[in-house]
C-alpha cells in the first residue's frame, strides 16, 4: 500500500457513462493501493455520501450539490470484492431522497447493504477521543459499532469552510432533531463549527475518502452555479485529500480567518494538523495521478449576506457572553435547567423549552434585526459536555 498521504487525481467527464465512471473509480482507489487491506477484518462499514439536504439539481444529467450516486455504487463494488462486511448507507436526511436518487435500487444488487437515516432515534451519546470542542455527541445507534468509514464528498465552495469536501461531510451524521435545522447548535458564529467538523473526523476517522467532482458548485454550498471540473480524487487520509481538493479548487488550504476564503471561521484543516488527524502542509502530500496544475479552476466562495455581521467584533461580544453565561450559570440554571438560552447583548435574547423552538426562534431572531451571540442548552457545571475555555483561548 502506498503512502498514507497520497492523493490520487482522475480525470472522468461529466457526460461520461456510469460505466466508465465506475472505472475511474476504481482507478482512483488502485492508485492509492486499493481498498482489500483497508476493510479486511471489519464488520460494519460506514458509506457516508454527501446527501443531507433534498436538493437535486443536474448539470450535464450529474448532481450539483449532491454526491454523484454511481460513484457510491463503484465504492460497494469495490467493498464488496474484498469483504462481507455489513455495509450502511445514509446521511441525516429521510429515506425518500435515497429513493429519489436510486439508491434503492442499487442496494438490491448487493448483499447486505442497508440505507440509514442517521438523523432518527435512537441516539447514543458517542465519545470523542482527544475532544476538541464537545467531549461526546449525541448520533444515532446505528453509528456506535462502525468500524470502518467511507467519506464520499462533493466538491463544492462553502461560505464558512472555503470548500466543503471530505471532513466537512462527516457534519451530516449529527443529527437535526439534537442539533436543529441546519444544525444552528453547531452552525454558529463564533468557534464551534470547525472544531466539531475535527471532533466528528476523530470518531469516524475516514478509511478512504473520495471526492466527486465530476461537476462542483462554485460561490456556495447550496444553489452555486455548476463548474466542470471532470475530476475524481481518491485518498486514505482525510486532511490531504481536503488538502488537495482545496487547491483543485485553486484555494488555499493553509490559509485562516481572516484570511479568503475564511470569512468569519478557523479554518479546520489547521486544526486537524494540531490535534493529530492530518498534515494539510502540500509539501507532505503526494499526488498521483493527474497534477493539480492539470485540473486546477479558480472557485470564487461568497460569504451568505445573512452572516456578514459576523466581524471581530461580534466574535468579541460573544466571547464576553460566553463569560456572563459561565458566571451566572448557578442562577440561570435554576430558572432554566435544560431550556435552551440564547444570549444577546449581556442578558439573555430568549429562552425556550426545546431544539425545534429554538430554530424558530433563531430565525425569528434575524427577521427582527436582533443579534444573537451565543445558543446554548443550560445544564449544571458537571453535565456540561461543550469545552467552554476554547472561546477564551481562541476569540
Amino acid at each position: 500500500m502506498n503512502n498514507e498521504r497520497s492523493v490520487s487525481i482522475v480525470r472522468c467527464m461529466a457526460e461520461a457513462k456510469d460505466d466508465e465512471v465506475m472505472q475511474a473509480v476504481t482507478s482512483a482507489v488502485d492508485l492509492i493501493g486499493g481498498c482489500d487491506n483497508i476493510f479486511k477484518g471489519k464488520q460494519k462499514i460506514l458509506v457516508k455520501p454527501n446527501v443531507g439536504v433534498d436538493h437535486v439539481r443536474l448539470h450535464k444529467g450529474r448532481q450539483i450539490d449532491l454526491t454523484e450516486p454511481i460513484i457510491v455504487e463503484s465504492v460497494i463494488r469495490m467493498i464488496r470484492g474484498c469483504s462481507d462486511s455489513e455495509i450502511l448507507i445514509g446521511d441525516g436526511e429521510s429515506l425518500e431522497l435515497y429513493r429519489k436518487l436510486g439508491y434503492d435500487q442499487i442496494v438490491k444488487k448487493y448483499p447486505n447493504v442497508r440505507l440509514v437515516d442517521f438523523g432518527v432515534e435512537p441516539y447514543e451519546p458517542v465519545v470523542v477521543p482527544n475532544p476538541v470542542m464537545f467531549k461526546h455527541y449525541m448520533l444515532s445507534k446505528e453509528l456506535t459499532d462502525i468500524d470502518a468509514t467511507v467519506s464520499i464528498s462533493k466538491m463544492k465552495a462553502h461560505h464558512a469552510q472555503g470548500a466543503t469536501l471530505c471532513l466537512k461531510n462527516l457534519f451530516g451524521l449529527a443529527p437535526k432533531s439534537v442539533y436543529g435545522g441546519i444544525r444552528i447548535y453547531l452552525h454558529d458564529g463564533l468557534v464551534r463549527l470547525p472544531r466539531v467538523l475535527v471532533d466528528l473526523g476523530l470518531i469516524f476517522k475516514p478509511d478512504l475518502c473520495l471526492i466527486d467532482g465530476l461537476v462542483a458548485a462554485d460561490n456556495f454550498e447550496w444553489d452555486g452555479p455548476p463548474m466542470e471540473m471532470n475530476v475524481i480524487l481518491a485518498s486514505y487520509d482525510v486532511v490531504a485529500i481536503d488538502t488537495v481538493g482545496m487547491q483543485v479548487m485553486g484555494l488555499d488550504p493553509k490559509a485562516d480567518y481572516p484570511d479568503y476564503p475564511f470569512f468569519y471561521h478557523n479554518n479546520s484543516l489547521n486544526i486537524a494538523r494540531e490535534y493529530g488527524l492530518g498534515d494539510n502542509n502540500p509539501e507532505n502530500i503526494k499526488v498521483l495521478g493527474y497534477p493539480i496544475s492539470d485540473v486546477k479552476k479558480q472557485f470564487e466562495v461568497k460569504l451568505f449576506e445573512s452572516v456578514a455581521a459576523v466581524d471581530r467584533e461580534f466574535k468579541q461580544k460573544g466571547k464576553s457572553q460566553v463569560r456572563l453565561y459561565r458566571d451566572m450559570r448557578s442562577k440561570f440554571v435554576k430558572e432554566y435547567n435544560g431550556k435552551y438560552l440564547a444570549m444577546g447583548d449581556g442578558k439573555p435574547l430568549w429562552v425556550v423549552d426545546s431544539m425545534d423552538e429554538a430554530v424558530k426562534r433563531f430565525f425569528s431572531s434575524m427577521e427582527q434585526g436582533e443579534t444573537l451571540y451565543f445558543l446554548i442548552k443550560v445544564v449544571p457545571e458537571e453535565e456540561e459536555t461543550e469545552l467552554l475555555d476554547v472561546y477564551e483561548k481562541c476569540l
